[in-house]
């Protein structure tokens, strides 16, 4: 077995049922992003997996009212436990910590400054918090209970920015790319020497978008904040 591939387990009617899965899967499963199918490894339901023995039909429909591997599979995932090492939880709840880190980051602002947070500063804030995170919940389910938890510490709130650029037609192409890649371009217009755009994205993404848009255009950018 693989550090990735785990046990997932739940017990009713004074049994245990076992099936293996991807550990780096779940949460993209329970948000809804992948079926179940691309986070179960192999096709059984067993009573021990270790031993490989499987659990009998009669014992599925007793338990689950069905045999239907998918359908027992969902129920053992979402209502029972998984079974990580040490390691491998500690990798997890990184993982998700990094994310999380980051979309706070990209996403919210400082309301006594109505500046962006860094990512530094969010993790600072966290751990003073003793923020608990569940390495098999998506990151996005998890952000409001996290900024509620944060409220005393730093005052957050989501934020985006409106802002109107006037960009070199020559160069119009490489700076659409850059802006749709964070954000959404809400109207546009050309003229023989110029790209007129307007566009909103994260609050905390303004900084790395000028910069990335003032290196393309070596500074020959005009922007106003709507």
């Amino acid at each position: 077995m693989s550090r990735k591939e785990v046990i997932a387990k739940y017990s009713s009617f004074g049994k245990k049922f076992e099936v293996l899965v991807d550990s780096e899967k779940i949460s993209d499963y329970k948000s809804g992003k992948l079926p179940l199918t691309d986070i179960v490894i192999g096709n059984g339901i067993f009573l021990d997996l270790s031993s490989a023995v499987r659990a009998p039909k009669e014992v599925l429909l007793q338990v689950f009212k069905t045999d239907d591997f998918e359908r027992v599979a969902s129920e053992i995932i979402r209502r029972g436990e998984i079974q990580l090492t040490q390691d491998a939880r500690r990798e997890l709840l990184e993982q998700k910590k990094r994310k999380i880190i980051a979309h706070i980051s990209a996403n919210c602002i400082d309301v006594r400054t109505n500046a962006p947070l860094p990512p530094g500063r969010v993790e600072t804030a966290m751990n003073e918090a003793k923020v608990r995170i569940d390495p098999f919940e998506s990151a996005e389910s998890q952000i409001k209970c996290i900024l509620s938890a944060l409220a005393p510490i730093i005052p957050i709130r989501f934020e985006t920015r409106r802002v109107a650029f006037k960009i070199p037609i020559k160069l119009a192409s490489q700076c659409k790319n850059s802006i749709s890649r964070i954000g959404t371009i809400i109207k546009e217009s050309w003229s023989e020497s110029f790209w007129l755009v307007e566009t909103e994205f994260p609050a905390g993404m303004q900084d790395g978008l000028f910069g990335k848009l003032n290196s393309i255009t070596h500074g020959d950018i005009e922007s106003k904040i709507l």
